[in-house]
């Protein structure tokens, strides 16, 4: 399938299910949720906590290798939204942005559940999106998007113990060190493949040496 015609695919569900498309030409969207504005590379928001539109947006402005996992990544968690996939209920459940902000206070083990349900929530995200890349025969690499898929999953554990999101144009799925340590297939958490004990032992130190904190406070000491 070529990018165009899984746009217009997109387009369409989009449309059949009220849901608002914006699509930017620059390198990053602006989310904004309760008056606040976060520049991104795009989301999947779907109106619940600010009673809006559910809003599905891209941007194009990057290489089509950057740009296009992004749409079909947020395409998925619109596809999460629409199944009612458990996963997607799990994370709404925890004020984890929240916390990452400072506007919300959360002990250590609320803070790792948080995380936790973001997470998964992300790996099966991912691993819908490499399973459509797949069906789809769409013109990127399965393999080498498993690994920016785990850059991104495991990160969490890391913004966990740092408080910090990453700094855009250093994420960590576009940081090429950590990239080329991830796995290349999908992880199952099922069997028991995916942990914030795994994190410690044998992915904690190559996000430690490589991502730029936005702040660099942190929650776990260890």
């Amino acid at each position: 399938m070529t990018p165009d015609k899984f746009q217009a695919l997109v387009r369409d569900e989009c449309e059949k299910h009220g849901v608002k498309i914006i699509v930017s030409e620059g390198d990053a969207v602006c989310w904004i949720e309760n008056g606040v504005e976060t520049k991104c590379n795009g989301y999947f928001d779907d109106g619940e906590v600010s009673d809006t539109q559910p809003e599905l947006a891209w941007c194009t402005g990057r290489p089509f290798n950057q740009w296009f996992p992004i749409l079909i990544h947020e395409y998925n968690h619109m596809r999460q939204w629409l199944e009612k996939d458990p996963l997607w209920g799990a994370s709404a459940k925890f004020d984890w942005f929240e916390w990452l902000g400072r506007e919300e206070e959360l002990d250590e083990e609320g803070a790792l559940a948080a995380c936790n349900a973001y997470a998964l929530l992300e790996l099966n995200c991912d691993t819908r999106v490499v399973e459509m890349l797949k069906k789809f025969e769409i013109d990127l690499d399965p393999e080498y998007y498993a690994q920016t898929a785990h850059a991104y999953a495991w990160f969490y554990f890391w913004a966990l113990e740092n408080r910090s999101w990453y700094v855009i144009d250093h994420e960590p799925y576009r940081t090429q060190a950590i990239v080329e340590a991830m796995p290349t297939v999908m992880s199952d958490p099922d069997k028991g493949e995916f942990s914030y004990y795994i994190y410690k032992r044998h992915y904690k130190a190559i996000f430690d040496r490589h991502m730029i904190a936005a702040d660099q406070n942190t929650l776990f000491t260890e």
